[in-house]
């Protein structure tokens, strides 16, 4: 092997790594005009030395000796308690307010056009496989303090991971209007409260409210918020009669509630579709579709009785939602007509996770989890979108927990790979023409959203010890620099 490859290998391994966070200094990044400078940092938390409680020594069972055989004195033993067991207390975390967010723009810089590698802690030693290999040039968001680990200071990348501070150089942070300047409303979950706040253009707080949410476990949806950020919806309690859909007024956190209902997604007019419960599930769960209207309190139900549905989708304008049964797919307005749109879907074609375009005339399946495919409503014709090879997961059923797909364009697609093959995780965007991908290697990605034309929004997961949040960015798909602009996630950008 020669001496540059050797080099370049070590350097890559030397990269960067990971998920965790730490708390500290940085650029300053609020609103939607990025200036590079110092910010103080938040006070860290100091953490108390865990002492770990002293064991007993194992005491052993006396012996018995036997007793006089005397009718006065019977044989007897003495038995050993356990000892007591302190029960443990349950973990606390810290997590930071709704609000701008401190970070230090830099680029990857190698020095001789290698890439470096993402990894999920600082450090050569770490197991793990390195989340992707970043090439020259690429921009990060430092945060936090330096970590001397193995001969190297680490610096943590936001939505990234951590890096060898050695090959990044600082920039100038960019600088990009996307036509955001009424503010953002964001959410934040902590245990079971769901924190949802408004902010300015400026970041400050516009109101807060907070509501309790009983989350239904793997697989249950994180709570939505409208798209006009006036409320946000969640579903507590188990699948039937003890479900619950909660609809929380964000400028007052007064609520309303929905009785046997799960909130789907909200429609682009501010409506929440829902799935009611039907009967106890045997072979197959039955449910019935309802449309809830916050505004009136008033709730319209779209099927007449329980069925067998395998998807549903808001039409653009929402004034419809197409249900799928079996192959069967129906458009049902919310006027209280039914109109069949297709009798039978192609073969091997699956209703899954369905988002229309904005033009109305094509539905995305599968953006969640699976096959990619782009249903023509006019024709029925299905046409592939070839994802990254996946990875199987053990015991996944599949499926998202929040927006992570839709339309960037009439010919471009986004979506989140979270389980590809050949480092090829992070957020996608898909041209429909030429079949052509391109990775943008984010992670821990909870939500996307395309704000305004040619730009995304998503946020990241961070944590570290007992530190855990999530972050906003914006992203320009010109360039694919992306921006840190809010601690949150669950954005809805107020236009």
């Amino acid at each position: 092997m020669s001496t540059f490859e050797l080099r370049s290998r070590r350097r890559r391994w030397l990269a960067i790594a990971g998920l965790g966070i730490a708390l500290a200094t940085g650029a300053s990044v609020a609103g939607l005009t990025i200036t590079s400078g110092s910010a103080a940092a938040p006070p860290s938390t100091p953490r108390a030395a865990a002492t770990a409680p002293a064991t007993p020594s194992a005491t052993p069972s006396p012996s018995v000796s036997p007793a006089p055989e005397t009718p006065d004195t019977p044989t007897r033993e003495t038995a050993t308690p356990f000892p007591e067991k302190t029960p443990e207390a349950a973990p606390t975390f810290r997590t930071l307010p709704a609000g701008p967010i401190a970070a230090d723009a830099v680029r990857v810089h190698t020095g001789d056009g290698d890439c470096l590698f993402v990894r999920p802690a600082p450090g050569t030693t770490f197991k793990a496989e390195p989340n992707t290999c970043l090439p020259e040039g690429s921009l990060l968001w430092l945060y936090g303090p330096a970590e001397q680990v193995d001969g190297e200071s680490w610096r943590y990348a936001l939505g990234a991971g951590w890096v060898a501070a050695r090959y990044t150089r600082p920039t100038a942070a960019p600088k990009f209007d996307a036509g955001l300047h009424k503010g953002v409303t964001l959410r934040s979950i902590s245990g079971s409260d769901v924190t949802v706040t408004r902010l300015d253009a400026a970041g400050k707080t516009a109101g807060t409210s907070t509501f309790t949410w009983a989350p239904q476990g793997l697989g249950g949806r994180l709570p939505e918020i409208s798209p006009d950020g006036q409320y946000v919806a969640f579903t507590s309690g188990g699948w039937g009669d003890d479900m619950t859909t909660v609809v929380g007024r964000v400028a007052d956190g007064t609520t309303q509630e929905v009785k046997g209902a799960y909130a789907q997604n909200w429609s682009s007019t501010g409506r929440l579709l829902l799935s009611i419960a039907g009967p106890p599930c045997t072979e197959r769960c039955t449910t019935s579709w309802a449309v809830f209207d916050p505004a009136s309190g008033r709730t319209q139900m779209l099927t007449t009785e329980p069925g067998v549905w395998d998807g549903a989708a808001w039409a653009a304008d929402g004034k419809a939602v197409y249900l799928a049964s079996g192959a069967k797919v129906s458009r049902f307005r919310l006027d209280g007509s039914v109109r069949t749109v297709f009798e039978t879907l192609p073969a091997n074609t699956s209703f899954y996770d369905p988002i229309a375009s904005a033009d109305g005339t094509r539905l995305l399946l599968g953006g969640g989890f699976g096959p990619l495919n782009v249903l023509d409503l006019a024709t029925g014709q299905v046409t592939e979108f070839k994802r990254a090879p996946q990875r199987q997961l053990g015991g996944r059923c599949g499926g998202a927990v929040s927006r992570v797909a839709g339309w960037l364009d009439a010919s471009h697609v986004y979506y989140h790979e979270r389980s590809s093959a050949g480092n090829q995780d992070g957020i996608t965007i898909g041209d429909l023409k030429t079949g052509a991908r391109r990775v943008l290697p984010y992670f821990n990605v909870r939500d996307v959203s395309s704000p305004a034309p040619g730009f995304l929004s998503f946020a990241t997961y961070q944590a570290i010890g007992d530190l855990q949040f999530s972050v906003t960015f914006l992203l320009d798909t010109a360039t694919g620099d992306a921006i840190p602009m809010f601690v949150g996630d669950g954005a809805t950008w107020n236009r």
